[in-house]
């Protein structure tokens, strides 16, 4: 019994986290695969106890853990999402963790409590703090487009970009149109490696540029 609650408490904290991201799998499904997998692995090896001693009678506990791991995954296959219209595949870190939460599962129905735990808080652990690291990371492999407007003649592009480049931004420009009907010269600035709120506080800060009309950014 000690088991089985332990198993459910720890596939409900995995799927209170996947909660708040990814609604598809919650603390329901995470709390009855962490259950399912203790269970059959106690059923396993020690289901079948008064047979052991019987001639020509073999007992593989570990074959019901296997099929745990290769069955798993067909839960996990129901969970993904393809948009065919962004070509973009939803639901894998869900996935992932559900097949993680089984495998705690099985842990905890070998009495392997401690190895039980702290995979629980290594997870909770990628689940949380990798993820920021990933959102900063994106952030820093996107690239942004500043289109720069000057009044004619003004050579205000360069200082930008040299803010840019302080900044730690990658960066190149290219003239668009100069002197044209309207009166002004109209740069593109190509930015990169840097993060949206520190590029956010460049546009601020390079409106005091002299010259500057207008700062478009996409």
């Amino acid at each position: 019994m000690v088991r089985l609650c332990l198993a459910v408490v720890l596939g409900t904290l995995l799927g209170l986290d996947r909660l708040r991201v990814e609604p598809a799998a919650g603390p329901r499904t995470h709390a009855l695969v962490a259950l399912g997998s203790a269970l059959l692995l106690i059923v396993s090896s020690e289901g079948f106890m008064r047979v052991i001693g019987l001639p020509h009678v073999v007992l593989d506990p570990s074959r019901v853990a296997a099929q745990v791991v290769s069955g798993i995954g067909f839960l996990g296959a129901g969970v993904i999402l393809l948009r065919r219209e962004t070509e973009t595949i939803r639901n894998l870190t869900t996935a992932a963790s559900i097949w993680v939460v089984a495998a705690i599962g099985l842990a905890v129905g070998a009495g392997l409590y401690v190895g039980a735990v702290a995979s629980t808080v290594l997870a909770l652990l990628i689940l949380r703090g990798v993820k920021r690291l990933e959102q900063t990371q994106k952030s820093l492999m996107r690239r942004y487009t500043l289109t720069l407007r000057f009044d004619s003649g003004a050579d205000g592009a360069a200082e930008i970009e040299r803010r840019a480049v302080q900044a730690g931004a990658r960066c190149r420009y290219r003239r668009l149109q100069l002197n044209n009907k309207q009166g002004y010269d109209e740069y593109e600035l190509e930015v990169s490696r840097i993060s949206a709120p520190d590029l956010m506080a460049l546009t601020r800060e390079c409106r005091n540029v002299p010259g500057l009309l207008d700062l478009l950014m996409r």
